[in-house]
């Protein structure tokens, strides 16, 4: 393999370490479903909150829901 395309190897591997860590420091995402508790429908429409947050997001019309960039020490249970 010659100098060249060792460099070139080098730094995709460098480029995807990066973008690795990035995605650890933005945080997770939260997806799930909200379902009503006796018919199991899904409930469109409703409002889901990190408690002690403001940080939410509201169902669609199958009852799901996605809030991405939480940081896990931002998670109150």
């Amino acid at each position: 393999m010659c100098a060249r395309k060792r460099l070139t190897l080098k730094r995709w591997l460098a480029l995807g370490m990066w973008l690795l860590l990035v995605g650890v420091v933005h945080g997770q995402v939260i997806r799930g479903t909200v379902t009503d508790r006796d018919t199991g429908d899904p409930l469109p429409g409703a409002n889901v909150v990190i408690k002690g947050t403001v940080r939410g997001s509201a169902t669609d019309v199958d009852g799901r829901f996605v809030i991405p960039n939480v940081r896990p020490d931002s998670i109150r249970w």
